[in-house]
């Protein structure tokens, strides 16, 4: 059986924190590749039902915290399965406490979403 699949690439810019928009509509399973450099950060993300929307942070399932990673350098991590049934998401570089930790150079985070 053929199962659509799609790479992309999300940027965080220099001195940022939010990288640019997926568009996760057609898909639910997927991977994400850490860049070879990273300023020490947690990996959360915000979502939105349009493109260029309002992003909110997504919170887990009890509603009580940010879904928050731990991530490292040059590994693939599995999208969390909280993001299934999200259309736009963005990669949100955060203190985990939910306030921004910039990116101190630009960071090509690339994703393998398959349907």
């Amino acid at each position: 059986m053929y199962r659509q699949s799609k790479g992309i690439s999300a940027v965080i810019a220099i001195n940022a924190a939010v990288s640019g928009v997926i568009d996760y509509g057609d898909y639910g399973y997927g991977v994400f590749l850490m860049p070879t450099a990273w300023t020490a950060a947690t990996m959360c993300f915000k979502v939105c039902d349009t493109p260029d929307g309002t992003f909110l942070p997504l919170y887990g399932s009890d509603g009580s915290a940010l879904l928050e990673l731990t991530v490292a350098v040059d590994v693939a991590i599995p999208l969390p399965s909280q993001l299934e049934g999200v259309r736009y998401f963005q990669f949100w570089s955060t203190d985990g406490a939910g306030a921004d930790e910039v990116q101190l150079a630009a960071r090509t985070i690339k994703v393998e979403i398959k349907a």
